[in-house]
């Protein structure tokens, strides 16, 4: 089937087939090298908002190993010295500018 199909052709539309799909290969190859690198992976700064049980003062620091919500860990509040829990682990991703293109 397809060999009688390329014997319907001439050589000056083989030839221009093939520049057209040559053409779309390339620019297919472009959009690939393009969106890779518009992809990066960043690695997210984690936080942990703590907040004071006995007067509600908030702080926030660094994630530690082994944190999660409503963990008690061994620190003071600031304040007033009563204990704190983890109410909260978010995480920060920057954004780098990329140029527009």
């Amino acid at each position: 089937m397809i060999s009688n199909l390329i014997l319907q052709f001439n050589s000056f539309e083989l030839l221009i087939l093939f520049a057209i799909a040559l053409v779309f290969f390339f620019i297919l190859l472009t959009d690939i090298k393009k969106q890779g690198k518009r992809m990066m992976l960043i690695n997210p700064e984690i936080k942990v908002q703590l907040i004071c049980k006995e007067c509600g003062f908030k702080e926030i620091r660094d994630f530690r190993e082994g944190d999660y919500i409503s963990k008690e860990p061994d620190e003071k509040c600031e304040k007033c010295g009563g204990e704190k829990y983890i109410d909260i682990i978010y995480s920060i991703v920057k954004q780098e500018k990329t140029r527009q293109s």
